[in-house]
């Protein structure tokens, strides 16, 4: 399996996702989210067909985990705000390629994702799970290693 990260480029007066309504993916994380000139990082990760298989938002320097307990690193962490596979590719080694490839184009980070019912995911990758000290109904906070 061969993936690739390409950069999406948010046009900054649509307010929106630069991704379009693909089956397989949350249309309301992807396209009919308003994003207010957010300077996120958008990526679709491809297979070696060129199709989306994965799709990936990233703030470079987020400062989330104080909640939790967890202080962010000078500079922040490189928080994935929304990562999802497309429905028709997961439990095939996707996920993990792909979280893979976004480590590699952040060199030298700390990495922090907020669990989306994917606990077993984020724990499989290796990464360390924080639960809300007084909170049990908010999401896990998953730290990179």
């Amino acid at each position: 399996m061969v993936l690739r990260l390409i950069r999406r480029v948010s046009d900054p007066e649509a307010f929106q996702p630069p991704f379009d309504d693909r089956a397989g993916f949350n249309e309301d994380w992807w396209v009919y989210r308003q994003v207010n000139g957010e300077s996120n990082d958008w990526w679709s990760i491809t297979d070696e067909t060129g199709e989306d298989v994965a799709r990936a938002e990233i703030d470079v320097e987020s400062t989330s985990g104080d909640a939790y307990g967890v202080h962010a690193p000078p500079g922040g962490f490189t928080e994935i705000e929304f990562f999802e596979v497309r429905a028709d590719r997961r439990r095939t080694g996707i996920g993990t390629g792909a979280i893979h490839l976004l480590t590699q184009a952040y060199t030298d980070r700390t990495f922090a994702a907020f669990s989306e019912d994917a606990d077993i995911f984020w724990a499989a990758l290796g990464w360390t799970g924080y639960a809300h000290p007084t909170d049990p109904t908010y999401r896990t906070l998953f730290i990179s290693e």
